[in-house]
C-alpha cells in the first residue's frame, strides 16, 4: 500500500510539473472539469477523502487543482460583463 502512495506522489508531481505542457483541447477539458459549482463542490469532496486517506496525496492534489485554476483564469483574461463606456469623457 506504501508503494501505491509514492507512485500515486511521482505521478501528481509529474503532473504538476507540466501543466502548462497540455495542448489547448486538453485545456479546454480540464476547464469543464473544474468550471461550475457543482464540479467544484465534488472536488472538494473527493479533496477531502483524498486528505484523510493521504495527507501528502491530498496536499498534492490539492496544489494541482490551484496550478489548474490559475491556468484556467489566465486563458480567461477576458471579462464579459459592465464597460465603462463613458471613462474618456471626462
Amino acid at each position: 500500500m506504501n508503494n501505491l502512495y509514492i507512485f500515486l506522489s511521482i505521478i501528481l508531481i509529474l503532473l504538476i510539473s507540466n501543466v502548462h505542457l497540455i495542448r489547448k483541447k486538453d485545456k479546454f477539458r480540464i476547464n469543464l472539469l473544474i468550471d461550475g459549482v457543482v464540479n467544484k463542490i465534488l472536488l472538494g469532496f473527493l479533496l477531502l477523502i483524498i486528505l484523510f486517506e493521504n495527507f501528502l496525496l491530498g496536499l498534492l492534489f490539492m496544489v494541482l487543482l490551484l496550478i489548474l485554476q490559475s491556468e484556467n483564469i489566465k486563458k480567461s483574461e477576458k471579462i464579459e460583463g459592465f464597460y465603462d463606456y463613458y471613462k474618456n469623457i471626462c
